[in-house]
């Protein structure tokens, strides 16, 4: 596609430029839709593998997901402390949810805008009999995102109406639901049109060993 584009003159070869442009945005999105699709392929196969506890340095984890996106590395931030120390954690899990999270913050905050990823432990009566809470922060400084379309961010296919990036067709964040679902956690998103978006979860630290489900849908 970019080879035509590059063939096109000015003028004339305009309308067919746009053309090509928006044969550029469908490849993109079956693009995402094929990648979203063998992810959860995968999911569904290995669904033990996301259920297995990994010790795990989550600031080696988040560097080795941020040097995955080339040129976009930059712009992430790695505020994961030191001193957090090896934990047992569902690691197959949290790469996937940390790298769609990272990789939907870079396609809606601009070339310009950084993005933060950080973590570090909380007390909770609920985390099971450790107690213990792994909560993850991805912080953009994007376009933000409207409060009326905050509560369907998550649902399979939705596309938010006005955006930076029109890729995409709206399987990134419900798959992290769901992922974070399977490991027994929570996930919430704060935004603010023109401030940007921040994306939380929390996901217990150990604890029990639970019962894979039969979807993650």
């Amino acid at each position: 596609i970019e080879l035509l584009e590059a063939e096109l003159e000015p003028g004339p070869g305009e309308k067919a430029r746009r053309y090509i442009g928006k044969v550029g945005e469908a490849v993109s999105r079956l693009d995402e839709l094929i990648e979203t699709t063998v992810q959860m392929l995968r999911m569904g196969a290995n669904v033990e593998r996301i259920y297995a506890l990994e010790r795990v340095d989550m600031r080696e984890l988040v560097e080795r997901i941020r040097n995955r996106f080339g040129d976009g590395t930059r712009r992430i931030r790695n505020l994961v402390p030191q001193g957090l120390g090896d934990l047992l954690l569902r690691r197959r899990g949290l790469e996937i949810v940390i790298e769609n999270l990272v990789s939907n913050a870079l396609k809606h905050s601009g070339d310009s805008s950084g993005i933060d990823v950080g973590a570090s432990l909380i007390r909770d009566r609920r985390a099971g009999s450790g107690g213990t809470l792994l909560l993850v922060k991805v912080e953009d400084r994007g376009e933000g995102i409207p409060e009326g379309e905050l509560e369907k961010i998550f649902d399979p296919f939705y596309r938010r109406a006005r955006s930076i990036s029109s890729d995409g067709i709206g399987l990134g964040l419900a798959l992290v639901k769901s992922v974070i679902t399977i490991m027994n956690g929570e996930i919430n998103i704060k935004s603010a049109v023109g401030e940007g978006t921040t994306v939380s979860f929390t996901v217990p630290v150990g604890g029990e060993a639970y019962e894979a489900p039969e979807t993650i849908g």
